[in-house]
């Protein structure tokens, strides 16, 4: 029922949410949600704005979910909720998805 557990779930390709290295507790659930949904949005590869083109280019998770979100108006909504668009409207442009990349990401870390 609530939406941002898109952005707390992962699996491992290079266009999911990135994996938390803070475990979800009952104390701590509201405030990493709402960090991952802010991280994630913060991402020019998940949302970016070409006002040029009145363009906003989304991740196809928004699109895959949407429903969850509770139809584009909520979800736009929502992105508003999680995300600095400098006082414009996410509604008032146009939304594009972006090509989501299922490639697996590769390990990192020390040798």
């Amino acid at each position: 029922g609530d939406p941002r557990i898109h952005f707390g779930l992962v699996c491992a390709s290079v266009s999911c949410p990135w994996l938390s290295k803070t475990a979800f507790t009952a104390g701590n659930l509201d405030s990493e949600l709402n960090r991952l949904t802010r991280q994630f949005l913060s991402q020019p590869r998940n949302l970016s704005i070409d006002p040029k083109s009145g363009k906003l280019r989304l991740s196809l998770i928004l699109k895959w979910y949407e429903k969850d979100f509770g139809g584009r108006e909520r979800m736009l909504a929502f992105l508003g909720k999680h995300h600095d668009f400098e006082g414009r409207d996410p509604g008032k442009f146009r939304l594009q998805f972006v090509e989501y990349d299922w490639s697996l990401n590769e390990v990192r870390g020390s040798n």
